[in-house]
């Protein structure tokens, strides 16, 4: 949370390492080693394709071998407020 009590964006929270290592994975993952496309519209298309599966399916070692979606998943679920009806039956 910042400093008036607003939940960032888990985007925010990532350490910059973590970040430049994610570019690294995807140049080398899709741009190095991945064919050749003819336009923009093309890697456009493969880059959504590889975020979906970088996040969704692919398991990260920083986030204790799960996938990103599953980890900020079970940051979420740690982090939720209760309602005094929730509470009560915990």
């Amino acid at each position: 949370m910042d400093r008036n009590g607003r939940r960032l964006p888990v985007d925010r929270l990532i350490h910059p390492i973590v970040t430049a290592n994610r570019h690294a994975d995807y140049k080398n993952e899709l741009v190095d080693n991945g064919p050749r496309y003819p336009g923009a519209a093309e890697l456009s298309l493969a880059t959504a394709q590889w975020v979906a599966f970088y996040n969704r399916e692919r398991p990260h070692s920083y986030c204790h071998d799960l996938t990103p979606d599953h980890a900020e998943q079970l940051h979420y679920d740690r982090t939720r407020i209760l309602s005094p009806e929730e509470a009560l039956t915990q």
